[in-house]
């Protein structure tokens, strides 16, 4: 009897196991199964996530805060008050330009002039350090000479003279930027409309009950002042750690802003996380994270990058072509072939969607898709202006027929 009761016990804990097993391979399926599907491609969430981890792992601190006046997120579920069409001021006086309009080039030309300004401080910095070099090291070597001559020794000295000349040619390129002030003042005088009626709109506006307090002007004024200190302090960061606070206490910004329902707001987040980007990319030299940061944060709200300048980064060509580098700096082509894939789906002209065939072709070629690269290539209808593109189409042929 006790060993049919241990059998019956042996096969009753035997399903039981079995039941238990079952419902923990159900449960490991469903998580893997969401989990692919967050993370094929990644959702941008988990990507920011993921930077957001890695940056305060490096900089070893938990929080990224800066003193910045977001907006509300009353005023963040609003539109665009330039576009409220019950306003009576739909242009600007001085420069007969819509806000938003108005808002993209006060931001560009202030961003440049913050450069500058930088640019031409550093410049009479350098020059006047330099100025001194060459001064003592001229003295040292008349010096040098007038004792050869006195003790008959040789006094030729090719290398000084040689270090001098590079001194000289140094000093000459430092008092060309640092006498930029007049092109300075040229964007100065180029602002001051754009400005005058900005604060018109503010004035109007204010009076008309269509904002709060914080006008978009300031804030778009704020951004580009966080965006000169941060640039500023990245310049004297000596370790890679300040580097990446600096990088977070951008981003954290820039992720409020893209938040916003106001596509002002995003354009500044947006423009705060391009150049956090770029930091990553040239200060840190990481580029696992410039592309991270544009998996996440730039490439998800590419559809705000709508100037039809060709010079503006925010040009939606120029903005996926941005994103491009920063994926293939970090040799991620299955990041190439979406955001190509993305440029064709939206492309609104022939020339455009040529464009992205084209470069769509190339991308799956090098990735080994070939069949795809043929049927792409095959599509473009100016063929005339992919002459050099078309001709890889015979050997992509043969490659198939050989596959």
């Amino acid at each position: 009897m006790q060993t049919k009761s241990s059998s019956t016990t042996t096969v009753f804990i035997s399903r039981k196991t079995l039941i238990i097993a079952g419902i923990c391979l159900l449960a490991l399926s469903g998580v893997g199964g969401w989990y692919y599907h967050v993370s094929h491609p990644p959702q941008p969430w988990l990507v920011k996530w993921q930077v957001m981890r890695y940056l305060k792992q490096n900089a070893r601190i938990n929080d990224f805060s800066v003193n910045f006046p977001y907006p509300s997120r009353a005023e963040m579920a609003k539109p665009a008050t330039g576009s409220n069409k019950d306003s009576t001021l739909t242009k600007g006086p001085r420069t007969g330009k819509d806000f938003e309009t108005l808002s993209r080039e006060y931001l560009q030309l202030k961003t440049t002039m913050v450069l500058m300004e930088r640019e031409i401080t550093e410049s009479v910095a350098q020059l006047k350090l330099t100025k001194a070099r060459l001064e003592q090291l001229t003295k040292q070597l008349e010096a040098t000479r007038t004792g050869n001559e006195t003790n008959g020794a040789a006094t030729n000295t090719p290398a000084i003279d040689q270090f001098l000349s590079k001194l000289q040619d140094r000093i000459t390129s430092l008092e060309k930027k640092a006498a930029a002030k007049t092109d300075l003042d040229q964007k100065e005088s180029q602002l001051a409309p754009i400005t005058a009626d900005l604060w018109e709109f503010q004035r109007v506006w204010n009076r008309e009950g269509l904002v709060g307090g914080g006008g978009t002007n300031a804030l778009t004024d704020a951004s580009t002042r966080l965006m000169a200190d941060i640039r500023n302090k990245l310049g004297m960061a000596t370790t890679y750690g300040t580097m990446y606070t600096l990088i977070g206490q951008q981003l954290q910004v820039a992720e409020y802003l893209l938040d916003s329902g106001n596509p002002i707001h995003r354009r500044l987040g947006l423009q705060l996380a391009l150049e956090a980007a770029y930091y990553a990319q040239n200060e840190t030299l990481n580029d696992w994270l410039a592309a991270r940061i544009c998996e996440g944060y730039l490439h998800p709200n590419a559809d705000i990058a709508t100037d039809p300048s060709r010079r503006s980064p925010f040009n939606p060509d120029n903005f996926l072509n941005t994103c491009v580098n920063f994926f293939w700096q970090n040799n991620e082509t299955h990041n190439v072939i979406r955001v190509f894939e993305l440029m064709l789906a939206g492309a609104p002209t022939v020339p455009r969607a040529d464009y992205a065939r084209s470069q769509l072709g190339m991308a799956l070629e090098q990735a080994g898709e070939y069949e795809k690269a043929l049927t792409y290539l095959k599509q473009i209808q100016a063929t005339n202006d992919y002459r050099r593109i078309i001709r890889r189409i015979p050997s992509l042929e043969r490659t198939v027929a050989s596959r």
